[in-house]
């Protein structure tokens, strides 16, 4: 994308431009969220500062992880956990994912309320809870609505949606005893090989990304039922790179122009909207900071642009410490004690919990941190707890979850998205619709033998051609096996593969498909059999594929968007989406409709 799409785009960056070092006087002030408490809140956030010693007052800056599910009682899990609530006092606890030999392990919401309401009880400052709900709480919990992607909400071209989609995140997260929503992400997805933010992201405009992000954040912040904290991140932008900050410190190598052309507004837009929180990232900017150390413990980004310039006055919290990303740079402790030069308020998910909070209170004792600088980011969330009336009720009810958990109203929103989004990219000599009567075939193409990937697509497939043959490839496949499903695809009338392949973890550049499958689609696509490309984890994919007949972009693989795919090949709905990324050869991305 040029900066000049990007400027005829999104006219209010004229403004952005121009107008930031005229108000770099102006301090950082405090988004109404976290401004406007009452007397009563206020007094009660003096009252848990007062009462708390140094070592329980940098205790509180830390956040832990925990896996949502309800470990035994008396087990080396739960009493490691109760030990940080109880007897360190962190501040609050996120919930995540747990791996197990590549199979995720997903809680139950009722489990998990059960399990933050005991963590409540063992807290004398009650725990600010957060949940990293990208497509609400279902990404990280069964049970609870399915949304799509980011991007497909961009694909959808309708901020209305996204904001009524960040009410039902508030409202499903508050009933789990969540609070602190670590979404939305607001990086712009400039690099199609961008292996970590890539369907996270709205879209690669800066105007599209704005008006998303900021609808999100007042989804969140502004309903008035259920209100929550929302973060934008990773700021100042992780859209322009191909490495992932998991695994690596990416380097961004734009300009200060570009960045404040391109990446910086749709953070802007989130401040403009009263964003609670922002995450910079685990990124080195050498633009805003040419020592080239990442954004999280970069002064000049923390404090010199974001609060200096961009007047950002609430809670900055790292992205995860125990990401490698900065884990291959820093000691845990070392880590914290940077990040907090540098202004952060929050750490999040240190890899050694009482290592940070070992070596802050040593920076401390040293004099290379005040106590006046850890009260200052102590109060910031403690007002929040006090804001979000956590004095008065820190438990929730678990007999309310059903209410919210996964409804009808909100199952119908999700599934309008998933179909909005869905967009055609190409379509020649009229090969959609299918027609039920051709008896059409269908490849899936999923990520490994057990996984789930697909089951979605292929019911809605059946129930449109019950007579349709349908396939589940994955690398566990022989050359024979993948040599005759390639003789029986050259008797279908159309094939239609629908890829569940992540681009990460292939070179920069190569089919982001495994060998045996990219022969496969090579194969189909040069036969006379029509090949439908539905790229559910990628939409770039089709580009790699010139020649298919038609190609698909849902821009997500949830449950949800695989069944609008499948319907949309068939004409149940027109396919109405426009892209909001650039699919080379094919699409340019698109701002209508903002």
């Amino acid at each position: 994308m040029t900066i000049l799409r990007s400027f005829i785009a999104f006219p209010c960056l004229l403004w952005f431009s121009l107008g930031l070092h005229a108000q770099q006087a102006t301090p950082p002030a405090a988004p109404p969220i976290l401004r406007n408490l009452t007397a009563e809140q206020e007094s009660q956030a003096g009252r848990w500062l007062a009462g708390l010693s140094l070592r329980q007052k940098i205790a509180q800056l830390l956040v832990i992880s925990f896996y949502g599910y309800f470990p035994e009682i008396g087990s080396e899990e739960e009493l490691r956990l109760r030990k940080l609530v109880e007897d360190d006092g962190v501040g609050g606890l996120i919930v995540l994912n747990r791996v197990f030999e590549g199979n995720v392990r997903r809680a139950h919401p009722y489990e998990m309320a059960a399990f933050l309401n005991r963590m409540q009880s063992f807290a004398a400052v009650p725990l600010l809870v957060a949940g990293d709900f990208e497509r609400g709480p279902s990404m990280r919990l069964d049970g609870m609505t399915l949304f799509p992607h980011a991007m497909a909400f961009g694909a959808a071209n309708d901020p209305t949606l996204t904001r009524r989609f960040g009410e039902i995140t508030a409202c499903e997260s508050r009933a789990l005893g969540v609070h602190w929503i670590l979404a939305p992400s607001a990086d712009v997805n400039s690099d199609p090989e961008n292996p970590v933010i890539h369907l996270r992201s709205f879209g690669e405009t800066a105007s599209g990304v704005s008006r998303h992000v900021a609808a999100f954040v007042r989804g969140v912040q502004e309903n008035a039922a259920c209100p929550l904290l929302a973060t934008v991140k990773h700021f100042p932008g992780h859209g322009d790179t191909s490495v992932d900050s998991h695994f690596s410190l990416p380097t961004i190598h734009r300009s200060k122009e570009v960045l404040e052309a391109v990446d910086i507004p749709p953070f802007a837009a989130a401040i403009e909207a009263g964003v609670a929180s922002v995450m910079p990232g685990h990124l080195s900017v050498p633009a805003l900071d040419g020592s080239g150390v990442a954004a999280t413990v970069s002064a000049p980004i923390v404090t010199g642009y974001l609060r200096g310039q961009l007047h950002f006055g609430g809670i900055v919290s790292t992205d995860g410490l125990d990401m490698e990303g900065l884990t291959r740079l820093y000691e845990p402790g070392e880590a914290s004690v940077k990040a907090l030069e540098a202004g952060a308020d929050v750490l999040m998910i240190p890899p050694n919990p009482k290592a940070s909070i070992d070596a802050v209170e040593a920076a401390v004792a040293s004099g290379k941190l005040s106590e006046a600088r850890i009260d200052e980011s102590v109060r910031r969330i403690l007002r929040a707890k006090a804001r979000l009336g956590l004095y008065r009720e820190k438990l929730v009810k678990i007999e309310d979850i059903a209410a919210v958990a996964s409804s009808a109203s909100s199952n119908a929103l999700a599934l309008e998205v998933a179909r909005k989004a869905v967009t055609a990219l190409r379509n020649r000599h009229h090969t959609l619709p299918l027609r039920p009567e051709d008896s059409p075939c269908a490849v899936i193409l999923n990520r490994g033998r057990f996984s789930n990937d697909g089951r979605a697509f292929a019911r809605a497939f059946r129930r449109q051609a019950p007579k349709s043959r349908v396939w589940f490839v994955d690398e566990t496949w022989s050359n024979a096996a993948m040599l005759q499903l390639q003789r029986d695809l050259n008797a279908c009338h159309s094939v239609s593969v629908a890829s569940f392949v992540s681009i990460a973890g292939f070179k920069k550049g190569a089919v982001p498909l495994p060998v045996a499958q990219a022969n496969l689609l090579k194969a189909v696509e040069s036969s006379s059999v029509p090949m439908v490309l539905v790229g559910l984890t990628n939409p770039y994919l089709a580009s790699y594929f010139p020649n298919a007949s038609a190609a698909v972009a849902p821009f997500s693989n949830v449950p949800t968007s695989e069944q609008a795919a499948a319907e949309a090949l068939f004409g149940v709905f027109p396919m109405a989406g426009k892209s909001p990324v650039t699919i080379p050869g094919l699409v340019e991305a698109t701002a209508e409709g903002f």
